[in-house]
């Protein structure tokens, strides 16, 4: 009778522990597996941003001009981090650019497998290597390859290396335990990277992994480790780079937890079991009332409950209630735990899917943005060319050659906006702008703003109705021009020929400190609920045909956000819907009246005739800037290298020198230096003129003497005011 109870119990109980144990088991596998996939999806990210940041790069017009070192600038910038190192090398493997040392400062070397380079050139299709030691820096090292595009025959491959150590890095961000081993192997099966022995390990082959990645894509199996140690080993492939990942976990870290609390149960099983069948012999009638409760109580954990409590009257007996308590108890335990388990996995993989989302959105974002970019450049670059052509096959004087160069004017300063609104956005976002506050009127600033897009044809096809109030802020001018200039150009863009659109300047309140509101109202295309909240994010914009006929990129309201919020205000939108028409409403901090009057009476000063030294290496560039000066009643000299400008300003000693930085022979910064370092020169004012306008440029040309520092394109106005500037 013992028997007949006890036994189906014992079964039972070890059936519960070996499905616990399997279940416990796999989920420490699945553990292992997900932990590879996150790394696989990591590295593909990692390579991914390489290979979109080399494709900007490599679209840089100092490729087809062969500017070295202002490409090996921009490479700097290019590197996702800064142990990369980003290179350019031609045709036949020689490198053009290395971002890896200081440029010029030694002959650069060959490729280390320059039929990697053949192979991208060949099939222009970007592609990530298999690990090679590399000529310059002699580390094992990976590369993302990018084929250069070429107009002129000679062909490059935009290039981003990266170490082992690199990878070893990101493995060591997931935080998994010490005792795991994480290989990265290229498509042969070298060791790219390896966070145990990585010394010893990198750079050779791995058999046993690589040929298990050889016949399936992911998988797992057991097999001995490299140090020797047995593993439970799970690898899966990157789907960008082909490599293999694989995590081997010691089987001792799989199997030991459970194996040891199945050990324990079995033994007190077992000990149950002897001390029921002794007493059986003594205490038969005793034995039968407890088998009945060891049966309620065995009935009770088959039904996947707790076992009551029970006094049996037989000592072992009531060890077996307690044992059987013991494992409903921890039955239970375990099923949560693995209910745990699931959610952390489930959660786990929605965290993977909407990383791998945001990582394709973002794709698909830049390569969106980068046709939209080729579109608006094309379309004023391609009137620039017809104008051209008309200027030569028109006489001077005719009106088809006046259409020209106004057309010519024209594309010249909407290229200009494009640019300006690329950098102004970026120097922004990045914290790098700086505002220069006045008071201003913002009802004469927005009047102004409307005038000038009015007599550019802007919104010569829309009914303007304006209502402005005088109201005094803080503010700088030519980004307060930026912002209301970007909300009258959208206001214009969607609203369709002969509709309205209503402007209204006035104050809230009038006790500082009170609040100035600009308030442009259209009567065009609207907004669709779905994309307002993200109305004034980078790249957002409304539905457009293929014709691209609205134009645009996508970074007018999405600069003016964050103008207005540098300023200490803030911008908002509204729509009825799609055909509904739009509002858009900035809000900025108002400034006394008395600042205004006393900044209106130092403005507008006309200046001196001066004589000039324009110092600039590209002819039309030197050419037309001295026609605006001479226009404007300057004496102009010209020279077109750096030792030429320093020469000429001996000799004709000028009140002021425009300098360009990027001159053959010395650059502007040394031109500067010279002549400040003169006695004869130090007393000439020095403009600098270049095209690069970020912070750390302005602070360069102050270091080297110089008094203002300008960018390319510069207008007639601008070059008026800093001319009045200087005195």
């Amino acid at each position: 009778m013992s028997l007949a109870i006890i036994v189906p119990a014992i079964a039972s109980t070890a059936l519960t522990l070996y499905l616990v144990l399997k279940a416990e088991r796999q989920l420490a596998e699945q553990r292992v597996q997900d932990a590879v996939q996150a790394i696989a999806l990591a590295i593909d990210q990692e390579l991914g941003a390489a290979e979109a940041a080399l494709k900007v790069w490599a679209r840089s017009i100092h490729i087809e001009n062969r500017n070295w070192e202002a490409l090996h600038e921009m490479g700097l910038a290019a590197r996702i981090r800064e142990s990369n190192a980003v290179l350019l090398f031609d045709q036949d493997g020689q490198q053009m650019v290395n971002t890896l040392i200081p440029f010029g400062s030694r002959p650069l070397d060959r490729r280390a497998n320059p039929e990697r380079i053949t192979e991208i050139i060949e099939t222009q299709k970007s592609g990530v290597s298999d690990l090679f030691v590399g000529t310059t820096s002699g580390k094992h090292t990976v590369t993302v390859d990018v084929p250069v595009p070429a107009d002129d025959g000679r062909r490059f491959v935009a290039t981003q290396a990266f170490y082992s150590d690199h990878f070893q890095k990101i493995v060591a961000d997931f935080n998994l335990p010490p005792d795991w081993i994480v290989g990265i192997f290229d498509r042969k099966g070298m060791t790219i990277a390896r966070n145990h022995r990585q010394e010893e390990f990198v750079g050779t082959y791995a058999k046993i992994t690589h040929e298990a990645a050889q016949q399936s894509a992911s998988g797992a199996f057991v097999h001995r480790s490299r140090e020797g140690i047995p593993i439970y080993d799970a690898f899966t492939h990157s789907e960008r780079a082909g490599w293999t990942i694989a995590i081997g976990v010691p089987l001792e870290s799989i199997e030991a937890p459970t194996r040891g609390a199945v050990a324990s149960m079995a033994m007190g099983l077992f000990i149950v079991f002897v001390a029921a069948g002794m007493a059986a012999v003594f205490f038969g009638r005793r034995i039968a009332r407890a088998v009945l409760c060891a049966r309620e109580a065995a009935v009770e954990l088959g039904e996947g409950r707790i076992p009551e409590p029970r006094v049996c009257g037989i000592t072992e007996l009531d060890e077996l209630d307690k044992a059987l308590r013991n494992a409903g108890a921890l039955l239970i335990q375990q099923i949560n735990a693995r209910a745990e388990a699931e959610a952390a996995r489930t959660e786990l993989l929605i965290s993977e899917q909407a990383a791998r989302k945001e990582a394709e959105d973002q794709n698909a974002a830049k390569d969106q943005f980068l046709a939209m970019l080729g579109h608006e450049l094309r379309n004023p670059l391609s009137a620039i060319s017809g104008a051209s052509m008309v200027l030569e096959l028109a006489k001077p004087d005719s009106e088809q050659s006046a259409q020209a160069r106004q057309v010519v004017s024209r594309q010249s300063k909407h290229l200009g906006r494009i640019v300006d609104d690329l950098l102004d956005l970026s120097r922004v976002m990045s914290g790098k702008i700086m505002l220069d506050r006045q008071p201003i009127d913002l009802a004469d600033a927005t009047m102004r703003c409307l005038k000038t897009l009015e007599a550019a044809g802007t919104l010569g096809r829309h009914r303007i109705s304006v209502n402005v109030e005088p109201v005094i802020i803080s503010a700088d001018q030519t980004r307060l021009d930026q912002i209301i200039s970007n909300l009258l150009v959208n206001a214009a863009k969607y609203t369709p020929e002969g509709g309205s659109i209503e402007i209204v300047v006035k104050p809230l309140g009038h006790e500082l400190p009170c609040m100035a509101e600009l308030s442009i109202r259209d009567t065009g295309i609207g907004i669709h609920p779905e994309l307002m909240p993200n109305i004034f994010e980078v790249f957002v914009q409304g539905k457009a045909s293929i014709e691209r006929s609205m134009g645009g990129l996508g970074l007018g309201l999405a600069l003016v956000r964050r103008l207005v919020n540098l300023h200490g205000g803030t911008v908002s939108a509204e729509s009825g819907g799609e055909g509904q028409g739009s509002r858009f409403a900035v809000h900025l901090p108002c400034a006394s009246a008395a600042a205004h009057i006393d900044a209106r009476e130092e403005q507008v000063q006309h200046t001196a005739s001066r004589r000039v030294l324009v110092i600039d290496d590209h002819e039309d560039s030197r050419s037309m800037l001295g026609l605006i000066l001479r226009t404007a009643g300057h004496e102009v000299v010209e020279a077109a290298d750096g030792l030429a400008g320093y020469e000429e300003a001996m000799k004709t000693r000028p009140d002021l020198a425009i300098v360009d930085i990027g001159l053959p022979g010395i650059d502007g910064y040394e031109v500067a230096r010279r002549l400040r370092a003169n006695a004869a020169t130090k007393g000439i004012a020095l403009i600098a003129l270049t095209g690069y306008g970020q912070n750390e440029d302005r602070q360069r040309a102050q270091a080297a003497g110089f008094d203002i520092h300008l960018t390319k394109p510069i207008s007639a106005d601008e070059l008026e005011a800093a001319l009045r500037q200087l005195g």
